[in-house]
Parts: C-alpha cells; structure tokens; sequence
C-alpha cells in the first residue's frame, strides 16, 4: 500500500470502517433477534408447564372423584350384620343374625357360648343375602340375659372384612360396627 497515492488509501480506509460498520450492525440485529427467540421460548416453555400443571391437577382431581365414587359404590354395598330376636319354626322365638346392609355377606363367624367359665368359641354360619337370617342356635338359653358380648365377623364380594359386636350395658344391648 506503500506505492498507491494517499487518496486511494484514504478512500480503502473509510470503505473499510464503513464495512465494519454494517457489520457490526448486521450482528447487533442477529443479537436482538436470538434474544426475541429467547424470551418467546422461555414463555412458551412457562406456559406449557402451566398446561402440564393444570393437567396433572385435573388428573389428581378425577382420580380422587373416582376413589370417592368407589368409596361410595362400596358403602352402597355394605353388608351389616345384626343381631335380632326373631320367630322361629321350631319355637315361638329365637335369636339370629339378619343381614340388614346392602350387600351379600360372605365368610361369617360368630362366636358361641363355649360353657360357664370358659371362653366363647368361633362358629360359621352360611353366607346371608339382602334381609336373610340365620338361627344361631344357642345352648345359653336367653342371650339377652346372659350376654357378655357376641361377635359376627364377615366379608363383603368386595373382600373388605368388617365386625360387628353386640355388648350388654346394664339393660341395653349396644351394637359397634367396624372395618377391620
């Protein structure tokens, strides 16, 4: 560049500021567009976290309507045992067990007078539809004089287990559902 005339360099020296320039503003653009891009996918990514989000809460949401409803078709067909003083053709009463729930009752035990002294034994019964009874045939003679606690322990189709016991208090009989 030595042997070129002075204006010649002068005029290479503004061409090339000027095309630093462009540049430089070419690359400035590019800078304002990857920063755009950023930001539009930062918020796209915020918003589909917030649509995950919601969705995964309507999904606890049902879920938990279908535990309640399931809960509810399942109390809906609950056997309950009870104890009841009914007429018998053998004699004028006796004492049974009734199913009075909504469900069949399947596996039932209840417990028999085992003798002065001793303690009650385990005895199975046939399994009892809607309102059925069942003659438990006591050797004790008045149950509702000498009880000092019976017991029914049965099943649901479910499988689910439950207990009902039956508990003199002074002159009343008291009766204690539970799920075992």
């Amino acid at each position: 560049m030595c042997d070129l005339p002075s204006w010649i360099q002068a005029i290479s020296a503004v061409i090339l500021v000027l095309a630093t320039i462009a540049t430089l503003i070419v690359l400035l653009g590019y800078a304002a567009d990857t920063k755009r891009i950023a930001e539009n996918s930062i918020k796209q990514a915020s918003a589909s976290l917030a649509q995950a989000s919601a969705s995964t809460d309507q999904a606890n949401a049902s879920n938990e309507q279908a535990k309640i409803s399931a809960q509810q078709l399942e109390d809906a067909q609950t056997p309950f045992i009870g104890l009841v003083l009914a007429p018998s053709p053998t004699s004028q009463s006796a004492w049974a067990i009734r199913n009075q729930g909504a469900g069949v009752a399947i596996n039932i035990m209840h417990s028999r007078w085992g003798g002065h002294g001793k303690a009650p034994i385990m005895s199975w019964a046939p399994s009892l539809g809607v309102g059925e009874l069942h003659f438990i045939g006591r050797e004790d003679g008045n149950l509702c004089e000498t009880l000092d606690g019976f017991t029914v322990e049965f099943e649901s189709l479910a499988g689910k287990r439950y207990r009902t016991n039956f508990i003199r208090q002074n002159t009343e009989l008291k009766t204690r559902f539970e799920r075992l």
